[in-house]
């Protein structure tokens, strides 16, 4: 009998053991988890007044902070969006490393800020910014007119598709085309697009964006050119595979975004 209670015992001892270790365990695994969390948390500075994000085509993305108000005006006041890529390379630094990036092999720069940038002022593109896959495919309709709005400002939609298989999608108010543009007319615009040192939009989830034309695979303006240049080829899309083709990216792209 009293073997049997000491089996007893010592089976129940061992169950708590085991209990015990494994709560431990848990605690030991919790503890870790908190830590890794807190490190990111720590890495991630919330007082930065200026971030900026470089991507490049392998879809890798650095990331740049300045916390002092004054540097972070003189940093952003020495931005020429236009011209961001044209120039022969761009120096990010501080006082324990310098990095060096080829502009023209960038593919977008984000800038993150509550500061109001010194360039930006009245152009042509009044106001571009990104908008998400779903509100392309809901307000884009490329088989209307284009589009008005009342201040007889013209709606623009366009899809960049960058050399790394990005698609940025954008929605343009434009001014200054109430006038039937000439062919020649559109043509220089196209290029003008195209062969700048940069292309500036509102963000979506930074506060501006600024798209690099030479890494530019395939522009696509949906509304509002109104003539055809005098070098394009005068052909009609093949409507079927274009909405193919249409439908297919966009499902890619709910997928890169999900």
């Amino acid at each position: 009998m009293l073997v049997l209670v000491l089996v007893l015992v010592l089976e129940k001892t061992e169950c708590i053991i085991i209990r015990l270790r494994a709560r431990l365990r848990f605690f030991i695994a919790l503890r870790a988890d908190t830590t890794r969390r807190e490190r990111i948390i720590n890495t991630l500075d919330t007082d930065a007044v200026l971030e900026i994000r470089i991507h490049l085509e392998d879809r890798r993305i650095y990331q740049f902070i300045q916390n002092d108000p004054v540097l972070a005006r003189t940093i952003l006041d020495a931005i020429h969006p236009n011209h961001l890529f044209s120039t022969s390379q761009l120096l990010i630094g501080s006082e324990h490393m310098l990095t060096a990036f080829q502009p023209q092999l960038i593919i977008r720069v984000d800038l993150i800020t509550e500061l109001e940038p010194n360039w930006l002022s009245a152009s042509l593109a009044l106001d571009t910014r990104e908008i998400t896959v779903e509100e392309f495919e809901l307000r884009c309709h490329p088989s209307l007119d284009v589009q008005l709005l009342p201040n007889r400002e013209i709606v623009v939609f366009s899809v960049w598709e960058m050399i790394n298989g990005e698609r940025i999608y954008l929605q343009t108010r434009m001014t200054g085309l109430e006038e039937k543009k000439l062919p020649v007319e559109v043509g220089l615009l196209i290029k003008k697009v195209m062969t700048s040192g940069g292309m500036l939009a509102r963000g979506r989830e930074v506060d501006y964006i600024v798209l690099n034309p030479a890494r530019l695979l395939r522009f696509t303006s949906y509304v509002g050119l109104q003539e055809l240049p005098v070098n394009a080829w005068p052909m009609k899309q093949n409507n079927a595979l274009t909405e193919d083709i249409l439908h297919e990216a966009l499902s890619i792209d709910r997928g890169n975004n999900a």
